[in-house]
């Protein structure tokens, strides 16, 4: 999963993801922004999307005891391969990638604990050029009206970004020529 360590804005805008919340003091309790952050990247040589996406413990835990049915779910007290089942069910049903009007075949890879956050890693393979990416994030927006999804998607070396709400859940970002 080194493949997937991201550079540049992306990292910085992951590193805030964790440090707001212990800055504030927020370690242990409730944090007041509602938010995950999404960096794909098109690795040509290989063919496929890496994909990263951060989310706060305590909110996907919540959204995992209501998607699942259970109340009392403890995702940290979880063994690691209940865990992956649990989190890549909910993740792959309220992600999807859209390349070039075609839909992409994903595989959730499994999860790490870095900071307040979730890291959670799928990986879209088989993948051939494209120009165009249209990417549906419903990740929390289940629990929360204020809640930001944002996306970064790079390919070419070129990074296009975006905030999906509620309201509006899908971005398109265009990597062709002249864009």
């Amino acid at each position: 999963m080194s493949r997937f360590v991201g550079t540049g804005k992306a990292c910085l805008l992951a590193t805030l993801f964790v440090s707001i919340p212990l800055a504030c003091g927020l370690a242990h309790t409730r944090h007041p922004i509602h938010i995950s952050v999404t960096e794909i990247e098109y690795d040509a040589t290989e063919k496929e999307l890496e994909i990263m996406m951060r989310i706060f413990v305590d909110d996907l835990e919540n959204a995992l005891r209501l998607y699942h049915k259970q109340a009392g779910l403890d995702i940290l007290d979880t063994d690691e391969a209940a865990a992956k089942k649990l989190i890549g069910a909910y993740v792959l049903d309220h992600f999807e990638v859209v390349l070039d009007n075609r839909k992409t075949r994903m595989e959730y890879l499994g999860q790490e604990v870095e900071g307040q956050a979730f890291v959670c890693y799928i990986l879209a393979p088989g993948i051939q050029n494209w120009t165009t990416c249209q990417v549906t994030n419903r990740i929390l927006f289940e629990l929360f009206d204020d809640q930001s999804n944002i996306v970064h998607v790079t390919s070419g070396g070129v990074t296009r970004s975006r905030r999906l709400m509620a309201d509006n859940a899908a971005g398109i970002f265009s990597f062709a020529p002249g864009n």
